[in-house]
């Protein structure tokens, strides 16, 4: 199991890694467009078909396990935090198993209909015409990543459910390593304007 967490990891920071080139690089050809149209009165073209087609589905998709990794999703835990630690877990579970089993269809659907783009040769209409199947292939390989971290941290659990203790979340630190603390015989602290010179 560690080892498939490993392969996992590698693939998500390559996958975190190709959608921060993607966000730059969709800053970059907006200003370029914008520019280019009130500056010069020509813009990019195709800008905003690339944006919507292939850099924005890198962005949303590609960045999606790794944020699940570190349990970077927003989360309305409120009624959670009132129940026992082994119901909480356990639906915690139940959650991750079927949020997996969906972004596997969704992977698998999407994976499907990029290979019936490719195979029809299906563009995008317009002044640049853009192959379609790239947009749908970058739908499933987000989702598909995401589906195994889903699964792995689903598995990782059960063994808290049984013996109902909570795991330490994947972004937690070390008590003396969040906060560092001062020496034993360090003495009071002292404020810092104490060691500030004085001006006359």
């Amino acid at each position: 199991m560690r080892l498939i967490d490993r392969a996992v990891s590698h693939l998500e920071t390559l996958l975190d890694g190709a959608a921060m080139a993607a966000l730059i690089l969709m800053m970059v050809l907006t200003v370029a467009d914008a520019g280019g149209r009130y500056l010069f009165a020509s813009p990019v073209t195709a800008a905003y078909e690339i944006t919507e087609f292939y850099l924005m589905m890198a962005v949303v998709f590609f960045g999606l396990a790794g944020t699940e990794r570190v349990d970077g999703h927003v989360r309305v835990d409120l009624l959670l935090n009132l129940m026992p630690v082994r119901l909480r877990l356990g639906l915690d579970v139940v959650y991750m198993i079927a949020a997996a089993l969906l972004f596997a269809a969704i992977a698998w659907k999407s994976g499907d209909t990029a290979w019936m783009n490719f195979k029809a040769n299906r563009w995008t209409g317009g002044a640049m015409p853009l192959p379609t199947a790239p947009s749908w292939a970058l739908v499933a390989i987000g989702s598909a990543v995401l589906a195994l971290r889903l699964v792995l941290r689903g598995v990782a659990l059960v063994p808290h459910v049984v013996d109902g203790r909570m795991p330490a979340l994947p972004h937690d630190a070390p008590a003396d390593e969040a906060m560092p603390q001062a020496p034993a015989d360090a003495g009071p602290a002292v404020p810092i304007r104490d060691h500030l010179p004085r001006t006359n």
